[in-house]
């Protein structure tokens, strides 16, 4: 239970934050195919599994479903990296994995194969360029201020101007 920064006089009233309580989510009851992701690390030599199908057709349960079988066999949730397309996607499947799996464990990470791949270049090269300042991602208004901060003083009088 997290209060407000200070007490409330008789006309200020103090605001109380509590946190909801997480238990479980429920379980799906896979078919046929879905099993088949579910299980498809348990078998001799399996590689790399994608699957394709329509909205609607229970992808997101099923990669849920996957990871919580994998940490429930003993895999340690840091060794399960999840690849999805988008920021939205990515935090909907942490928050399942996290509803899924219970206050008692840690959710697999889920990224989108951009954020994914920026980290991974960032780490390799930060060896390289020892002291210099550590490399941000930029969200879409951030990078319009960043251009229009750097093309400041470099418009012809008579060009068009974009607000």
């Amino acid at each position: 239970m997290a209060t407000a920064g200070r007490r409330g006089s008789a006309d200020t009233p103090v605001i109380t934050l509590v946190a909801p309580e997480r238990v479980a989510g429920p379980r799906i009851t896979p078919d046929a195919e879905q099993q088949r992701a579910v299980d498809h690390a348990a078998t001799a030599g399996a590689g790399p599994l994608l699957i394709l199908a329509g909205p609607g057709t229970g992808k997101t349960a099923t990669l849920v479903e996957a990871v919580a079988a994998r940490i429930e066999a003993g895999t340690p949730a840091d060794r399960i990296l999840v690849l999805t397309f988008s920021r939205k996607a990515a935090q909907e499947l942490r928050d399942r994995i996290a509803t899924r799996l219970g206050p008692d464990q840690l959710g697999a990470t889920a990224w989108t194969f951009h954020a994914f791949c920026f980290a991974l270049v960032g780490d390799a090269t930060q060896d390289f360029e020892w002291g210099a300042p550590r490399r941000t991602l930029l969200t879409n208004p951030e990078q319009d201020a960043v251009i229009r901060e750097l093309l400041q003083g470099h418009v012809e009088e008579d060009a068009p101007t974009v607000q």
